[in-house]
């Protein structure tokens, strides 16, 4: 906030039943917000724009780290970010359970609920957060200015190694392929999240979740769940514990993925080489050189509360 950025915007979204700060994040372009905080296009074509939340679950701290990670992409000077910022209206809510992060819980709110499974009916005095930032992610759904691309809830799960994105099937093989354009563009960036390990559902106990319930709101948008375990990944076949830095590595990996999905499939002209499934250099060796083992580097990452890694192995 201290640098005034013109790319960035921070607002308050609501306030939590222990009256803590939910805090919605927006980045893009100067002419993007400018459009986003107008709501007028006088071109007439809606832009895509992309949702990404953490910590629903407080106990999962990597989320923060891989958040982190994303941020440090976003507002960077890189080829792949300046283009995404161009195609793209990016909102981010980094702490989507700040009470249940304050009290140290692991997977529920004050209320001992877990809100990753309010989506499809939340209300004010159990699940104020959910209600505030789906009824935010609808107005966009309406918008004659944006168009919901991709939304990301951002886990992480206690008994996997590596990574994988929970995605939805409806059993249409030109959906699924739709749907199968960002699981591919994260798989050829980010080694841990082979496509091979995406698992496509429509199981009926996940219906109160945000990635199913969104995905019948936001007409035409892709959402997924992205895990990643709390221990290890699979550099090279062999077990590497991952670090903070680590985390935040596979954060960055997921800020080239957006850029390399919304070049190929939803934005439209050159996007130097970055939409072809090329990363920029500098890019590349960010997100790369920095892989599963990296050095601990602790960073600026809200974790609040431990990193519990016992407890049950339920997902999403």
């Amino acid at each position: 906030d201290a640098l005034s950025l013109p790319i960035y915007r921070r607002e308050l979204l609501c306030r939590t039943l222990q009256h803590r700060r939910l805090d919605l994040l927006t980045i893009s372009s100067p002419e993007n917000l400018q459009r986003d905080a107008s709501a007028s296009a006088a071109d007439g074509r809606r832009l895509p724009v992309v949702f990404v939340s953490a910590r629903v679950h407080p106990g999962e701290s990597p989320s923060s780290f891989m958040m982190h990670g994303l941020l440090e992409f976003l507002l960077s000077d890189e080829p792949a970010a300046v283009r995404l910022r161009a195609l793209c209206l990016l909102k981010l809510v980094p702490m989507l359970n700040p009470d249940g992060v304050f009290l140290g819980n692991y997977r529920c709110s004050s209320l001992g609920m877990d809100l990753n499974r309010h989506w499809q009916t939340p209300s004010e005095w159990a699940s104020p957060t959910i209600l505030a930032l789906k009824g935010y992610m609808e107005r966009y759904a309406r918008s004659a200015c944006w168009s919901p691309s991709v939304c990301l809830d951002l886990h992480a799960h206690s008994t996997a190694t590596g990574g994988f994105l929970f995605c939805n099937s409806r059993g249409d093989p030109a959906t699924f392929e739709r749907e199968a354009a960002f699981p591919r563009a994260l798989s050829s960036v980010a080694p841990d999240f082979a496509f091979s390990s995406a698992k496509f559902c429509a199981d009926p106990a996940k219906a109160g979740t945000g990635r199913r319930a969104l995905s019948d709101l936001l007409a035409g948008a892709h959402c997924f769940t992205l895990e990643v375990s709390f221990f290890c990944g699979l550099a090279g076949g062999k077990p590497a514990p991952y670090s903070q830095d680590g985390y935040c590595a596979l954060g960055r990996q997921i800020g080239l993925a957006l850029s390399i999905y919304h070049c190929n499939g939803i934005g439209s002209g050159s996007c130097n080489g970055i939409g072809n499934g090329q990363a920029s250099s500098g890019a590349q060796a960010r997100s790369n050189g920095q892989g599963s083992n990296g050095g601990q580097t602790g960073g600026s990452a809200q974790t609040g509360g431990s990193a519990q890694t016992g407890g049950s192995a339920q997902t999403g």
